[in-house]
């Protein structure tokens, strides 16, 4: 089972309301806002640049809903809102309101968002979101994924290769960094170095491992990086000034990984 149909067989609505969240404020940060007592003026979300209002609707079974029970639920959500926004408890701008529930929605139910919302809230501007919608931005925000277990569990994610470089002190001394901070192991690794003469040497024999002194170790050459794995290069330049090209091909998804990266003389602008 995917993810699109995991998110789409949601039933606890505790669950899905988390889910959301943390959707939302990994996709539009600090913009979105989720108040436990807008609760009462169905409010589940709101965008204040957006002036948006995000409702939630999680029935149990939502395959076997009825269409009616869809209907019901937006046209009170927004009789709440109206009324909260009359008896000012509630004064933000509501310049669109979305429905957000699990399963796909039938264009019975849209059309009658649509109206609802001209009728009850006097704007025009209404949509839904669904596991259709919800399905990417879970894919596209890995870091939530180890949050929801229920839904990640078991799913194969797209192994991607990625390499970071820093210029850093280690123990006062000046070194490269390469950071394996992709989603899979590496190999057929690479590093040249150009000390700003445009000329490229082959790197890899100077690699130190996290725990060696960069004075007294032993350089070791490397060819492969584990993920999350780092590896420090010394015999650079301390003051910048200098260049770094590295490749490498992960190890699963065959994909290649380039990068280069110009480390200008210390102080400079």
């Amino acid at each position: 089972m995917n993810v699109y149909a995991r998110i789409r067989k949601i039933e606890d609505n505790l669950l899905f309301k988390r889910l959301f969240d943390t959707l939302m404020t990994a996709e539009l940060g600090i913009d979105f806002e989720s108040v436990k007592e807008w609760r009462d003026f169905g409010v589940d979300g709101y965008s204040n640049q957006s002036g948006i209002v995000f409702q939630l609707y999680c029935p149990r079974y939502p395959e076997r809903t009825a269409l009616k029970n869809y209907k019901e639920k937006a046209t009170k959500d927004m009789t709440t809102l109206q009324e909260a926004i009359t008896n000012n408890n509630w004064t933000k701008p509501v310049k669109r309101w979305i429905f957000v529930t699990p399963d796909d929605l039938p264009s019975e139910v849209i059309n009658h968002i649509q109206v609802e919302v001209a009728r009850i809230l006097k704007i025009t501007d209404s949509s839904t979101l669904t596991a259709f919608n919800l399905a990417p931005l879970f894919l596209k925000h890995s870091t939530v994924q180890v949050d929801f277990p229920e839904i990640a569990s078991g799913i194969y994610f797209d192994k991607t290769p990625r390499l970071q470089v820093n210029f850093l002190d280690n123990r006062t001394y000046k070194m490269i960094e390469v950071f394996n901070n992709g989603t899979e192991d590496v190999q057929d690794f690479k590093i040249e170095y150009d000390k700003g003469v445009s000329e490229w040497t082959i790197w890899n024999d100077h690699a130190l491992y996290q725990s060696d002194n960069p004075i007294m170790g032993h350089p070791h050459t490397c060819f492969n990086l584990q993920k999350g794995e780092r590896q420090y290069f010394n015999n650079v330049m301390n003051a910048g000034g200098f260049k770094i090209r590295i490749s490498a091909v992960g190890v699963e998804s065959g994909k290649t990984f380039v990068s280069e990266v110009d480390f200008p003389i210390v102080g400079e602008s």
